[in-house]
């Protein structure tokens, strides 16, 4: 799976760690989703999300010719939950929520 930054990532890598990632809004680059998960949970929110701000955001974006991927700032072991966890309550208090 591909991220923002260009790197991918392979299953493998996903099944075995948590990671944080972000959506940010690709036309002024301000974040606008920060999400904890593993597997291809950050790739889930291309198809559909809970979260219908994010998730009109990606389908604007998309019919507007913008390849909108999530960016995976941080993995960490199988073990790093809570640690994936703590730095998710960072980027949220430091970026807001509307919700």
């Amino acid at each position: 799976m591909q991220c923002a930054s260009g790197r991918t990532y392979r299953g493998s890598e996903l099944f075995l760690h948590y990671y944080v990632y972000t959506y940010s809004d690709p036309k002024n680059g301000q974040i606008r989703y920060v999400g904890k998960g593993n597997y291809f949970r950050a790739w889930s929110h291309l198809n559909e999300s809970s979260n219908r701000e994010l998730h009109a955001l990606i389908k604007k974006r998309q019919a507007e010719g913008f390849n909108v991927q999530p960016l995976i700032l941080q993995l960490f072991p199988e073990s790093g939950e809570k640690d994936a966890y703590e730095l998710e309550c960072k980027l949220i208090s430091y970026h807001g929520r509307k919700d």
